[in-house]
């Protein structure tokens, strides 16, 4: 449910809150799907979202903007999984019971606030600070990794972990049109990051991942300069990315041997740099071209609980280090009357990847060398009558360096690229005020260079309809199905992640309808 208001010229609100209760989804044969008790699962759950926005403009060109938001998932714990035959094919599925432990939970507040001033020294100013606390409790298990034979005998102790984060931030920018000469844009900018983060196992009461302070601020500069009445768009930027990771002292778990790691501060400074053209050839066609270099953080928190090697530092851990990637993409639009094309390729690699993997039910980062790869095309036609049809097919290739010898030997698996695909649609008015759409979708099989057979994909095709009716008085009807036609499938993420098992082998959703109805006042 939502509410806007409009309280006078210059004041304005907007309030919802949802609530929502669910219980199992079924597969294609009418099955129970199984439950994801680790990660958490929207099933057998129930869901609680309220927000507000209150927004007040000082002036024409003066606004203030303040959203806050608070969402709660909980799982009910009413169902177990049973386990599947993966040499049969048959996937798991969901039985009466509970799992031990506490069900996963998601708990997050957001408050933010942005001040916009579109005449400001000439120009435009955008200011925006932010808050976000996170509160996720995962399921557990008897894994390795939290084993400790000082509480218990090994291989019997259950326990589960909590990830508890505080994040604050600002964003400055400030963007000119026309400085010195015509066409000229200069955009500036600072963005700064604060996140406090740590990982506990909430049943024995250990830290796993001691509190990580992580800080970093970035100036940056963009310039565009337009040519030709706009025809030709040619920009290029800087970005200087300047990171401190604090970490205290701290001794890991008895799984990965007690070991004591010497606290420290590293800190990072990269200086990053993009450029792009865009060429309008005419008024059908648009060409452009972009170099951009990349800068993320390794999730430190899977590195640092997996240390085992006595005498190390923070300082010495060479798996901290940024992961550094160049990014690169050609493309271009065609459309003209009715007719629209679209097509990109893009390219990117890194020297020092982050690829996530999983042994024994926990998450793993390796430090390696990736190369991604691949292109989407799209094309769409409107006829006289408004009949919409089109297609796109988006392929990607990726690879990592398995062996270290500096040369990309393996592909990705599921857990870390998607699948090729290709989907068509048609839509289109039926009659008056009815609208409809179908749309059919095929994932393509995949074979992994370097990878067991039994983690190749088979891929599956799924159909898609969508049927709405508006009326003037009582608002628009709408009723979707998913998966038009009961396919009974294995997700994409069953059949080719590595570290799949009888229990997390799991079949998609059935024939899925959903009703709805939305009335603005």
């Amino acid at each position: 449910m939502t509410l806007t208001l409009s309280i006078n010229d210059a004041t304005d609100f907007i309030a919802g809150v949802a609530l929502e209760q669910r219980d199992l989804y079924y597969d294609g044969d009418g099955n129970p799907v199984a439950v994801g008790p680790i990660q958490g699962d929207t099933m057998d759950s129930k869901s609680f979202n309220v927000f507000g926005k209150w927004g007040f403009d000082f002036s024409d060109t003066r606004r203030l903007e303040v959203l806050t938001s608070l969402f709660k998932l909980e799982g009910d714990g009413d169902y177990q999984r049973s386990p599947g035959d993966m040499d049969q094919n048959i996937p798991a599925t969901s039985i009466k019971g509970s799992e031990p432990g506490d069900p996963p939970e998601n708990d997050a507040k957001n408050v933010s606030a942005s001040y916009t001033d579109s005449n400001f020294a000439s120009g435009s100013l955008m200011v925006k600070a932010y808050y976000y606390d996170l509160y996720a409790l995962y399921g557990g298990g008897t894994f390795g990794a939290v084993q400790d034979a000082s509480v218990a005998p090994e291989g019997e102790l259950f326990d589960q972990s909590a990830l508890n984060s505080e994040k604050y931030g600002t964003k400055l920018t400030y963007l000119k049109n026309d400085v010195f000469w015509d066409g000229f844009q200069v955009v500036a900018g600072l963005d700064y990051l604060y996140d406090e983060t740590y990982q506990d196992l909430v049943q024995t009461g250990r830290i796993w991942v001691p509190k990580m302070q992580f800080e970093g601020w970035a100036p940056y500069l963009q310039l565009e300069q337009a040519f030709q009445g706009d025809k030709l768009l040619i920009s290029a930027g800087v970005r200087q990315e300047n990171v401190t990771l604090n970490v205290p002292s701290f001794t890991t778990v008895a799984s990965a041997g007690n070991t004591l790691v010497e606290g420290s501060s590293p800190n990072f400074s990269e200086l990053l740099v993009n450029a792009g053209v865009v060429y309008s050839v005419n008024d059908a066609l648009t060409l452009y071209s972009s170099y951009s270099e990349g800068f993320n953080m390794p999730d430190a928190g899977l590195l640092l609980r997996a240390v085992n090697t006595p005498d190390q530092s923070v300082d010495d851990l060479v798996d901290l280090q940024p992961i550094l990637a160049d990014n690169a993409e050609l493309g271009l639009n065609y459309r003209l009357n009715r007719l629209t094309l679209s097509a990109s390729y893009f390219e990117s690699n890194s020297d020092l990847g982050g690829r996530i993997q999983v042994i024994d039910g926990i998450g793993f980062v390796s430090r390696e060398k990736t190369e991604v790869n691949g292109f989407e095309l799209s094309a769409s036609y409107t006829t006289d009558q408004e009949l919409e049809f089109g297609a796109n097919y988006a392929k990607l290739n990726g690879q990592y360096d398995s062996n270290d010898d500096g040369q990309v030997d393996r592909d990705l698996d599921g857990r870390n690229i998607s699948p090729d695909r290709l989907n068509f649609w048609l839509q289109s008015p039926i009659a008056d005020g009815f609208f409809a759409r179908v749309q059919y979708s095929h994932l393509f099989d995949r074979n992994f260079e370097g990878g067991l057979p039994e983690n190749d994909f088979e891929g599956y095709q799924l159909v898609d309809f969508l049927l709405k009716y508006e009326t003037p008085t009582l608002g628009e009807f709408s009723l979707g199905i998913q998966n038009l036609l009961a396919e009974q499938y294995l997700t994409y993420y069953s059949q080719t992640v590595t570290f799949v098992n009888p229990n997390t082998f799991v079949a998609g959703r059935g024939r899925t309808l959903h009703l709805n109805w939305s009335k603005s006042f």
